[in-house]
């Protein structure tokens, strides 16, 4: 079987695994504040890991794809890499623990006050959990890096089926606290087989912090992605505002249409990354340039399918959401609508790797941050009125189209970069 089809497979598990750790969460807890809370303590924890993991993979994705793996270079950018990985999280992670209750009253003012109670109590445990998710990233990319694809995947999914085990029987035993601990232990246990599968490379703290290239290059996507990757934030605090559980079934939406992208993204587009990268430096941009159109274009072909899917499963949804989580019927009819409105996002969540990469190929980590900047005004405008408009449908809509014309700019930014980095013959 081939790589890429494995590597489907593999995404289409671990989609499965984490829907259904969703699903034994929400039915054990239930819709109602203790699920809001749930829900609410993740959403920091992880804007936090995305900022820091595109921070770092800006620095390190073509590096770790391009040094000569034959030598000990490989291994010691390794090391930096993964030594990085630790000092920025751990320095961002511990302030953001400390003023947990300033940040909560501002974001979730919204939720009951047990819900609040319960989110401070969560926090710290989720925090952690995003160090590791996000030194497991850095681990993740260096596989990708030396072609070892499936390794890192394999490694997620046995992490995430663990997790299933103890899920019920830790809410049973402490509510919504032993859901936080159970993802704190996905992401241990993730780190240390990765930790394994890279013959126990442990961080090289002194060349890491001395690796002034990879900090340099750190510092536009961070600054980039620090406002961008906030987005969620402004979901949570307009859906904290709205009726109870709502919040949930946003997230819920989030979580299900953002797990499809994982596992398109991981079967389409990261696969690409380090050979786009490779033949940028090759100055072949017509390969270059084929690779990312075409892992985009398979991306909003399964999207495409996607949304006909939903529509035809639409008489039989509410009668699964009951037999599942007990919704009414209403509330099944709000989810539906919000991961009908969501595929655009979706589809740029995935599809967004294969064009970054390109930018990324020449060490240009500037311009997808900039277009961030210049687009986070916007996309906080837009759903905002998509809210009081039409309330969480309308916030969904908004999000989309704000993320499709994000990829937009992207993409032609990206063409006229290759355009002007010349071309070879094609090796593909």
């Amino acid at each position: 079987m081939k790589t890429p089809l494995l590597l489907g497979l593999i995404a289409v598990l671990q989609l499965a695994a984490h829907m259904v750790y969703l699903v034994l969460a929400l039915a054990s807890l239930g819709l109602g504040p203790a699920s809001d809370a749930f829900v609410a303590a993740q959403a920091v924890p992880v804007v936090l890991t995305a900022i820091l993991a595109t921070a770092l993979q800006s620095a390190w994705q073509s590096r770790l794809a391009t040094v000569d793996r034959t030598s000990g270079a490989w291994r010691q950018a390794h090391r930096n890499a993964h030594a990085q990985a630790w000092m920025v999280f751990l320095a961002a992670s511990l302030p953001i623990g400390l003023m947990a209750p300033l940040w909560i009253d501002g974001i979730f003012g919204g939720l009951a006050p047990q819900a609040q109670r319960q989110l401070l109590g969560m926090t710290p445990v989720l925090l952690l959990a995003s160090v590791f998710n996000g030194v497991t990233g850095v681990l993740t990319t260096a596989q990708r890096g030396r072609d070892r694809l499936l390794s890192a995947e394999v490694a997620a999914l046995a992490a995430t089926l663990l997790s299933l085990l103890l899920v019920t029987p830790a809410i049973d035993a402490l509510g919504a606290l032993g859901a936080a601990q159970v993802l704190l232990l996905r992401g241990v246990t993730a780190w240390l087989l990765l930790l394994c599968l890279l013959g126990g490379s442990w961080p090289d703290v002194q060349g890491g912090w001395r690796d002034l290239t990879a900090w340099r290059q750190m510092r536009p996507a961070l600054a980039g992605s620090a406002v961008l990757k906030t987005a969620p934030l402004v979901d949570r605090y307009w859906t904290a505002g709205a009726p109870t559980g709502t919040l949930t079934l946003f997230s819920l939406a989030q979580s299900g249409t953002g797990a499809v992208a994982a596992v398109l993204e991981r079967a389409l587009c990261m696969p690409v990354a380090p050979r786009i990268a490779r033949a940028m430096a090759d100055r072949d941009t017509v390969t270059a340039r084929v690779l990312y159109r075409r892992a985009t274009g398979a991306v909003a072909a399964v999207i495409l399918l996607l949304g006909l899917a939903l529509l035809v499963v639409q008489p039989w949804w509410v009668w699964a959401l009951d037999a599942l989580l007990g919704l009414p019927a209403v509330r099944s009819g709000e989810l539906w609508w919000l991961c009908l409105l969501l595929l655009g996002q979706t589809l740029v969540a995935a599809a967004s790797t294969a064009v970054v990469a390109v930018f990324y190929a020449t060490g240009d980590t500037r311009t997808p941050a900039w277009v961030g900047l210049g687009g986070f005004a916007v996309g906080v405008s837009a759903k905002s009125v998509g809210f009081l408009w039409l309330g969480a449908q309308g916030l969904a809509l908004a999000s989309s189209l704000y993320h499709l014309g994000h990829l937009l700019v992207l993409s032609i930014l990206a063409e006229r970069l290759i355009t002007r980095h010349g071309a070879v013959a094609p090796s593909v």
